[in-house]
This record gives C-alpha cells, structure tokens and sequence, in this order.
C-alpha cells in the first residue's frame, strides 16, 4: 500500500481510487501520496482520461440500436428458450407460410401442356409433302419415319420458318427406324418445315415436311 513517502501507486489502485471502489484506509494512504508524488498525480490523471473515455464509449453503445445480426441473435435465444410446443408451431406456421410462397410456382408448373406427338412419315418426295397441324406453341415430340430413306449413322435436322429462316437444329442417331425430335418449346403460329438432311453441313436434302402451328 503506497504511503507519502513509500512506493508509488499500483495501477488497480489509481483505477479503484477513481472508480470509488478503495475502503478508507486505502483511500487516505493513496491521497497522502498524491500529495508529495508528482509522478502518481500524472499517471492518476492519465487514469481519469481513460475511465471517463471507456464510460463514454459505454453511454454511445447503449444509445445507438443494436445491429441487425444483434437482433437476430437475440430473438432466437428468446425462441429457442420457449418451450417445445411454441418454437415447433412456429415453425410449422413458417412452413406453411413459404409452402403458400411457393404455391404459384407450383401451379405454373403443373399447368404446364403435355407433349404433343407428331408422326412424320416419309412416304413421299420432297416434291410431295404433306402436312401436319400442331398447337401452337405446345411442346413437341416429332417421330420422323426413315422409310425409303438412305441409311445414315445420324441425321441432321432444320425447323424453318415460311420464309426459310432457321428457328431450330438438331443432330439425332435413328432408332428403331426412325428419329425422335423433342421441341419442348413448340412453334409459334404460322407455317413451318421440318427439313431431313445426310449428316455433315453439306449433307443432301432428303425430306421435308410441312407443320402447321395454330
């Protein structure tokens, strides 16, 4: 214990002579020595600045509102401290809550038109084609019969519009005589062709077929 003319003050003691926190004894043998140590009276000074700089610092924290991921963490301490029964129906209410969420998407999807099917047979020329009529816009499934057409290790297929304009390409290998072509997007309203070529860019025309959307 420091004294007017022993040791100087600890540094727990000058922090517990300002906080009040010294019993009375203590609080005169540190006095008497502030009063003949220049350097305590210094060093107690720096004390005061410090304590009142950490009290402000402790009166802005409580003044401003806690962060958002403060929040959080506090209100799920609160739910999880109540009993079973509340937190569980909570959370099946926030399950049903994002179930309706997701109802409409849900909706869309099961409202989604099946596959429409569609059987090209290759029984004429390009000159003789005959046509097909399809919803518009419907997913396809295109069987294309390779009858009297020649034999390939895969086909190139072309979905043009009336004016030629290529909307869709396909490379298929035949199976069971025939090809399967899936246009899940189906075609817009108007005329189109259904162009059967040999394999490769340069491959050689070998049906066409005309499709109707509407």
């Amino acid at each position: 214990m420091p004294n007017a003319y022993g040791q100087h003050a600890a540094d727990d003691e000058l922090e517990q002579y300002v906080l009040g926190g010294l019993v009375e004894p203590e609080v005169a043998a540190v006095e008497e020595h502030l009063l003949v140590c220049e350097t305590c009276r210094a060093r107690l000074e720096e004390t005061e600045s410090f304590v009142q700089a950490m009290r402000s610092a402790a009166r802005k924290l409580r003044a401003e509102p806690p962060s958002a991921w403060e929040e959080f963490k506090s209100w799920f301490s609160r739910w999880m401290a109540m009993p079973t029964p509340v937190w569980a129906t909570a959370a099946a209410a926030v399950a049903v809550v994002c179930g309706l969420a997701a109802w409409p998407s849900l909706l869309r999807h099961s409202r989604t038109p099946a596959a429409f099917t569609v059987s090209l047979e290759a029984q004429r020329g390009i000159e003789g084609a005959s046509e097909s009529r399809v919803p518009r816009e419907a997913p396809l499934v295109l069987f294309i019969d390779l009858a009297e057409v020649a034999a390939h290790d895969s086909y190139r297929i072309e979905v043009v519009d009336a004016l030629g304009k290529l909307e869709a390409e396909f490379t298929k290998a035949p199976a069971s005589g025939r090809l399967e072509v899936r246009a899940k997007h189906g075609l817009p309203a108007g005329r189109h062709w259904i162009r059967l070529y040999a394999p490769g860019r340069a491959g050689a025309l070998l049906r066409e077929f005309a499709v109707l959307s509407e």
